[in-house]
This record gives C-alpha cells, structure tokens and sequence, in this order.
C-alpha cells in the first residue's frame, strides 16, 4: 500500500530598489530571465526553487528552508537554489517518498513571465528525476496592480508539491 501527501510552500522577495531600475535578471526555475529588477536575497533569490524546496519539506514534515538554510549563514552568499532543491529532494527520498507533481504559481507585476515558462519547467524536472514534463506546472500571474506586488516591489511564489510513498 502507497500513501500520497502533499506540502505547500510560499515564498516572496522584494525586488531590490537600491540596485534601481535597469538591466538585471532574475533567477526562477534555475533559468536567468532578463528583468528591469533585481532580486533582494541572501542566496540568488531564486523564490520559485524557495518555494518548491518549502513544499517538499512541508510534505515530509521535514521543516523550512530557513530552518536549513538560515540567511545568517555566510557560507550561504549567492549560493544557487538548486542546492536547496537538492536537499529537499534527498531528504524525502531518504525518508522513502517520490515526487508525483509540483504546481506553482508566480505571481509578479513585471517581467512578464510565461514566455520562459517552459526552460523553467525543463529545468525543474531536471533537477527531480521526472521525465515526465506534465509533472511539473509553472503558471504565472500578476496581482492586478494591487498591494506590494502590483506596486512592483516584489514577486511571490505558491507550490503545492505531491509527493507518493516509494513502495
């Protein structure tokens, strides 16, 4: 007998401001999008692989990334977030668990997102052993000009991660 679980994960960075408006990119999915914004992070930002490592754990009762991966820690400087993902991911096929499906949700003002949508789910996939790319869901959203996100202060990101036991 097999048991499903599944664990969400939310995560949001402001954009930088101090590095103004200009030619920057972002890091989500793994995959470099030109953006007029930076990223305000400890490690490369990348909020899409934040949320996805946060789902993973969550699924698992494993913790946070920030229980992991504290942003006191130094040695975590720019650090890629496939390091996190990497973690998640061994942690809960340790614990005997595979990941059936992750869908998430950006939800941004600017860049606008969907046309990196696919590399973004290539490369999820990549970094969890699916083969299969309808295993992976990466949509993209604006919040209608409201709030801190409409203002163009930052970019959250949702993932409900599902996860199936190994045997």
């Amino acid at each position: 007998m097999f048991e499903v679980r599944n664990g969400i994960g939310i995560d949001t960075h402001a954009f930088d401001v101090d590095r103004g408006v200009g030619n920057h990119s972002i890091m989500l999915g793994g995959v470099a999008i030109p953006s007029q914004y930076a990223i305000k992070a400890h490690s490369d930002g990348d909020v899409l692989l934040h949320s996805i490592t946060d789902a993973m754990l969550g699924a698992i009762s494993y913790g946070n990334i920030g229980v992991h991966f504290p942003s006191s820690d130094k040695r975590l400087v720019g650090v890629s977030s496939k390091v996190f993902v990497d973690f998640a991911f061994d942690a809960l096929s340790e614990k005997g668990w595979k990941v059936v499906n992750i869908d998430s949700t950006i939800i941004c003002e600017k860049p606008r997102l969907m046309p990196y949508s696919h590399a973004m789910v290539k490369s999820i996939a990549a970094m969890l052993g699916l083969g299969d790319l309808s295993r992976v869901s990466v949509k993209a959203t604006t919040n209608e000009g409201l709030g801190y996100i409409g203002r163009c202060e930052a970019i959250s990101v949702y993932t409900i991660c599902t996860i199936q036991s190994a045997a």
